[in-house]
């Protein structure tokens, strides 16, 4: 099964959140795990919202974000993905960020792998097939 892994469910692995090990394992079965290329930049800003707000150290949150990138085989161009994603968007008043990891799944023919709620929920309404469920 190929993968798209969003920022939410990346993080979560490497700061070993409650669920890191189920996801760790979804990640480990897959045959390939994309991501947006802007990921690269999400997963930057989410990280310095720790340093920011938890007092995170810079090299401990550098570590994190690479460790993170190290989780995706292959970044998708997110110039290909924006007409779906800002559709998306548009038809369901939610993010173009998100969208392009809906927009990635869609056209990779993966599944998201994501921990946000209401990304899941949208996603799931779309095409229940589309999200990965981590038990």
């Amino acid at each position: 099964m190929k993968i798209i892994l969003d920022t939410s469910a990346a993080l979560h692995v490497v700061l070993q959140g409650e669920q890191s090990a189920a996801l760790a394992q979804v990640i480990e079965q897959a045959t390939h795990v994309l991501s947006p290329q802007m990921a690269r930049a999400e997963l930057g800003n989410a990280l310095w919202k720790y340093m920011r707000w938890q007092q995170m150290p810079l090299d401990l949150a550098l570590q994190h974000w690479e460790d993170a990138l190290g989780l995706i085989d292959q970044f998708v161009d997110d110039s290909q993905l924006m007409p779906q994603a800002m559709s998306l968007a548009a038809k369901h008043e939610h993010t173009v960020y998100d969208m392009l990891f809906v927009a990635a799944a869609m056209q990779q023919g993966a599944r998201l792998l994501t921990l946000d709620k209401k990304l899941k929920a949208i996603a799931t309404r779309m095409d229940s097939s589309l999200v990965v469920d981590v038990k």
